[in-house]
This record gives structure tokens, sequence and C-alpha cells, in this order.
């Protein structure tokens, strides 16, 4: 599922065992796919007690029923309905596995979802009316995705930190400040993404989060990414544009993976000289920040296929730099380096236009 919630269904129907048939796995319940029926009361199909997956997503629904007939239920898709709330009854649903609630005009998440303790994927897009989810989500020690986007979340209880199973973090949009000191146990995360909230500060275990792939925390407040960055080993891709950043960890160097690293429009002076250790590092985006100079480190980053580091002040630039051959897009625009250099029409200029103009020195460039 995306951000947003998908609302494609499960169409595969599991069959029972045949007589005389050999032993094998109990059959399972149906999936019944009710979604975009225009209706505003939910079906009396899907009422019947053998559903273990239940689509209901894209109708007009103001409520769900006081059933009890939903006690097997493993999987419920309610979003893109008119739900105000959830009824008393959610707390007989103790197979639940996966809900999605986005995009309904909820105005809370009720205490009693701690009986939900097999839960393991849960979205809740689109909300901007719940400011807060309640401590009971401690009881979902089995949670994998957690996907709370466009909502007006302001913090995340301590209790989060009972996610010892999680795998996906999506927290975009919201007006989160800070993180809780819980995420030291989401050692499991491999896509944690923080865009578009007014985070200051991350509390220094976010480095316990060793798993993390990717790591996207655009649009923030953040002054400065602690120095515990550098435990995420198996970091590949971060994205930190549109902060107000005045450096870089120096110890990225520790994230031996990465090889994408964003950091336009921030307030960056310098390139530390360990970013250059990085052997697989492909692509540098920094771009609207306050940089005079690159590393002359830079030419040991033999991987580099991108380097953006437009508006600036750079005045000049390491020969180093023209060694790395398979350094195709180079955007140096309003930098006095290159003055009135030709650019293309991605305003990028080459290695060998920069050596012509004697940018760079053309012993380099042989």
């Amino acid at each position: 599922m995306g951000n947003k919630g998908s609302k494609s269904a499960k169409t595969g129907k599991a069959e029972g065992k045949k007589p005389g048939a050999p032993p094998g796995p109990a059959a399972r319940g149906r999936t019944v796919n009710l979604s975009s029926k225009d209706s505003s009361e939910v079906p009396q199909e899907a009422l019947a007690e053998d559903i273990e997956e239940l689509f209901l997503n894209g109708n007009k629904l103001v409520a769900l029923p006081e059933t009890q007939k939903w006690q097997g239920l493993k999987m419920l898709n309610v979003n893109d309905n008119q739900l105000a709330a959830l009824p008393d009854a959610l707390s007989t649903w103790h197979a639940l596995e996966e809900i999605n609630l986005s995009n309904n005009p909820l105005t809370h998440l009720p205490n009693e979802v701690s009986s939900w303790r097999n839960l393991k994927n849960f979205y809740l897009n689109d909300i901007p009316a719940i400011t807060a989810l309640p401590p009971t989500i401690g009881f979902w020690k089995n949670l994998r995705i957690l996907h709370v986007n466009n909502g007006s979340l302001t913090e995340l209880p301590e209790e989060v930190g009972e996610f010892v199973n999680l795998h996906n973090v999506s927290l975009n949009g919201n007006k989160l400040t800070t993180l809780p000191v819980g995420i030291a146990s989401w050692t499991h995360v491999s896509k944690l993404f923080l865009n578009n909230n007014e985070i200051t500060h991350l509390p220094p275990q976010i480095g316990n989060m060793v798993a993390v792939e990717k790591f996207q925390i655009n649009s923030n407040k953040l002054a400065a990414l602690p120095e515990e960055v550098g435990n995420m080993e198996n970091l590949k891709e971060l994205y930190a544009n549109e902060n107000l950043l005045e450096s870089i960890p120096t110890t990225l160097n520790k994230c031996r993976e990465l090889d994408k690293v964003y950091f336009n429009q921030n307030k960056i002076r310098k390139i530390p000289e360990t970013l250059c250790e990085l052997r697989f590092l492909e692509l540098i985006y920094l771009n609207k920040n306050e940089l005079d100079q690159l590393p002359d480190q830079i030419g040991t980053l033999q991987k580099l296929k991108t380097l953006q580091v437009g508006d600036n002040q750079i005045s000049m630039l390491p020969a180093s730099l023209a060694t790395i051959k398979g350094l195709k897009s180079i955007k140096l625009k309003n930098n006095p380096v290159i003055a009135d250099l030709p650019m293309n029409e991605q305003e990028e200029v080459t290695l060998e236009a920069l050596a012509e103009a004697s940018v760079l020195p053309s012993t380099a460039t042989e």
C-alpha cells in the first residue's frame, strides 16, 4: 500500500479441503469485495462470520455495524468513506492484522484499539482532525507497517517503543517536532519517511535504526542531523532537502552503502572530507546552500554520476573533479566559478566544457 492507502482488492479465494483429500492447511475464510458500490450502509453480505478479508473502501458509509461477526476478520479496508467514529465492537476484532481507515472524518482513535494485538499493517492517512494516537497502540507488538500521513499529529506516544517488529514508517505531512526516544527499538525499520513536518531535532536514539535503507526528512526545521545518523550502516538514500542544516554529519562515511544524498535548500557551508570516503556514492544534491568550495578529495568518488551544487558561492573547483569519468551531470548554475559558461537545457555543464574554459586544469582531463 502507498502513503494514501491502496484501493486494490485481493482477489484470490481459498478453497476448502475436498472429501478424500490428504490432510492439509485449514480452509481460509472468504474475501468479500464491496468497494466503490456507493453504499451508505454496510451491506448484509459483509456480516457473514467466515469473512477474513473485507473491502468496503470508496463508499459513503457513515457508520460500521455493532456486530460480533467480525471477530475472525483479518483485513478491513474502509478508506474513502464518511466514518466519523468507530464502533464499540472494534474491541472484538481480535484477529485483525491489517486495517485501512484513511480519508474518513474521524476525530480520534479510541483506546480500545489495544484489542488489535495481531495487527501488522496500520493505515490512517489524510485525516487532519486526528492530533494524537492513544498510548494503547503500544499493544500492537506485531506491527510492521505504520502509515499516518497528512494528519495533524504533534507527537508520538512513548509506547511506540513497543513496535519491535516495525519495518516501514511513513509520517509525512503532520506537525511533529521530534521523535520519542522509544524509537531506539525500531531496529528493523528499513524505510523512514518524515517529510513535511515541523521537526527541529532528532534524538540520538535514531542511530539505533541500523536497518534503515531510505530516510526522508525533507521540509522540516532541522538545524542539525545528529552524528548518530552515521550508525545507519545500511543507509542507501538520504533526503534532507529544505531544512535549516548548517553542516553534514562527518559520520556519514560509516554508511558504506550510501549512494544518494539530497541536501538542497539548506545553509550548508562545507562538504565534509569524510563524505568522499563513500565509494558507492552516485548522486550529490546540494543546490541552494552556502558552499564556497568542494573538497579536494572529491575525485575519490569514482562512481559519482550527478553533482548538483547550483546557487552557491563556489569560486574554484578542485582538479580531482575531472578524474571522475562517469560524472555526466554537473550543475553549477549561479556560482562565481562558471561565470558565462554555456549550459544545456538542464542548466548543466560537462567536464569537457569546464576544461576548455580552463575552469579545470587541462592536465586533469588527460
